[in-house]
This record gives C-alpha cells, sequence and structure tokens, in this order.
C-alpha cells in the first residue's frame, strides 16, 4: 500500500494525520509522532531558513509566495504529470 499526506495536512493537522498513520500501521499513537526526530530524539530541520530547534516549521506554507509566476509554472510544468501519475497510485489521507 502507498500512502500520501499532503504536507500542507501533515504541517497544520500533525496530530490528526499522524493518528491516521498509527491507525494504518496498525502501531500504538505516541506523542512523539508530533515531532520531527530521529530514534525518538528530536531533530532540528535541515533547512537554510531560519528555524526553530525542534518541532513543525509552519511558516514554510508560505515560502511559495515568496516564487514569481514564472517559476511557479516551471515548477507545475516539470512535475504536474508525475504529481497526477502519484495521486492514482496511491491512497490519500
Amino acid at each position: 500500500m502507498r500512502l500520501i499526506i499532503h504536507f500542507e495536512d501533515l504541517t497544520r493537522n500533525t496530530e490528526a494525520v499522524m493518528s491516521c498513520v498509527a491507525e494504518l500501521l496498525g502501531i500504538i499513537f505516541d506523542d512523539i509522532l508530533l515531532i520531527p526526530t530521529f530514534n525518538k530524539i528530536p531533530i532540528r530541520a535541515n533547512t537554510s531558513f531560519e528555524a526553530p530547534p525542534h518541532g513543525i516549521i509552519s511558516s514554510t506554507l508560505d515560502r511559495y509566495k515568496t516564487l514569481s509566476a514564472q517559476e511557479l509554472e516551471t515548477i507545475r510544468r516539470m512535475t504536474d504529470a508525475l504529481y497526477r501519475e502519484v495521486l492514482e497510485r496511491a491512497v490519500c489521507l
């Protein structure tokens, strides 16, 4: 089975999304699923932008607004076919 989680949903509704993921995987939900970790140790985001030491960075949701219309169109053109293909093959939350 394949699962697609929209980044926006994971960022805005982390607990609801991760509860569904845990249920789908057949694991017990734990609050550790609500923060980025490596081997249960909280980790900092791998970003060149300013970021808090730990946690979900909701400001990433608006970064696309810094791109020009031409840049957005280039991204759409280069990824649209693959995005549609992935959506056809996956289960979405």
